[in-house]
């Protein structure tokens, strides 16, 4: 319908400011109106009309989801209060539907195309598994990450993670109320109850995504890389039900959480930790110009690729990757995948 130019811009029907989506979530609608709450330095938070949930634009690749649309910039119009509206994979920022019948109709302002943008879903890969040596005939489970890439996460999320949330899980030290009452909560041992009430964490803290939701999002990660039910799912999207249980933008991460889509930045790591064991014995592995050999990954050869990985991840927002990081770990020693010391709880 449209015809590019050499630089591969639309040449009729679009104004000179249009922007071209580097990556597109999976859960971005094609067609969708919704308001701007909040612009930041690199994202724009959208709550699209009639879901009570939040689209983002993002300039940074770890900030991506399955609801957030990655720009080579954020138009200058986005701002708090303006309308966004898209129709078949393209967006008008401010104002009305940019269309007429079948033919686009040049405007001035934001305009966004995102139809043909790569998509992210935000799956976690799958581990490695292993039949299991008693059991049933063809029954397996997944293989663990090394322990020494567990307990480099430990000591490096220790040391560089940020305060505000719940660090203080993992360092009673850098505690604080959020994580005095979650720390109340997951000491509890009642044998009546399968789990721990997870759900009462849903909200807890400050922030655009509080410190609870960013923790649960790691346990659900560490759900689907050990293979163990941790968290009573059905409880805590009832509690996202509620009013006001928690922020807009906490409530679209866990619902895309339970749904098993996570953050960029979150994938990352688990796609670094479910990678090392795909290995066969003795096979070598390279990353950040370190060599790692199956079977004898030790502290000393965790590469430096893992590394920067984990320490990207504890940058992102305030304390969100941190908290996230605490979750993810806090899930994988529930699920004894990573019995690499204790958790102070």
């Amino acid at each position: 319908m449209h015809e590019r130019n050499d630089s591969g811009q639309r040449s009729r029907g679009f104004s000179d400011s249009e922007l071209t989506a580097l990556e597109r979530g999976a859960m971005v609608p094609l067609t969708f109106s919704g308001t701007v709450i909040a612009r930041f330095e690199h994202a724009v938070n959208i709550v699209v009309t009639g879901e009570s949930l939040i689209m983002a634009l993002v300039t940074r690749r770890e900030a991506m989801s399955a609801r957030t649309l990655l720009l080579p910039a954020l138009p200058h119009e986005l701002r708090t209060g303006t309308t966004v509206s898209a129709w078949d994979g393209r967006a008008r920022v401010g104002g009305h539907p940019w269309w007429r019948s079948a033919e686009l109709t040049a405007v001035s302002g934001g305009e966004i195309d995102f139809a043909g943008a790569p998509w992210y879903y935000g799956h976690l890969p799958a581990a490695p598994v292993t039949p299991r040596r008693s059991a049933q005939m063809g029954e397996s489970s997944p293989v663990p990450p090394p322990p020494a890439l567990i307990a480099a996460m430990f000591e490096m999320v220790r040391e560089h993670g940020r305060d505000g949330g719940l660090l203080g899980l993992l360092d009673r030290r850098r505690g604080n109320v959020f994580s005095t009452f979650a720390a109340r909560l997951l000491s509890v041992e009642d044998k009546r109850r399968a789990t721990t009430e997870y759900e009462k964490l849903v909200g807890l803290g400050g922030g655009l995504t509080p410190a609870g939701d960013d923790f649960l999002t790691g346990m659900l990660a560490a759900e689907e890389i050990g293979g163990a039910a941790l968290i009573d799912r059905d409880a805590v999207s009832r509690r996202l039900t509620q009013t006001e249980s928690t922020t807009v933008v906490g409530a679209t991460m866990l619902r895309l959480a339970l749904a098993g889509m996570f953050p960029a930045y979150l994938t990352a790591v688990g796609a670094q930790l479910t990678a090392m064991p795909a290995a066969a014995p003795g096979a070598e592995r390279s990353g950040g110009g370190a060599t790692v050999t199956r079977g004898a990954v030790t502290r000393a050869t965790v590469t430096r690729g893992f590394r920067s990985t984990v320490l990207r991840a504890l940058e992102y927002g305030h304390s969100s990757g941190t908290d996230a990081l605490v979750g993810l770990l806090w899930g994988l020693h529930r699920a004894r995948v990573a019995p690499f010391g204790p958790v102070p709880v």
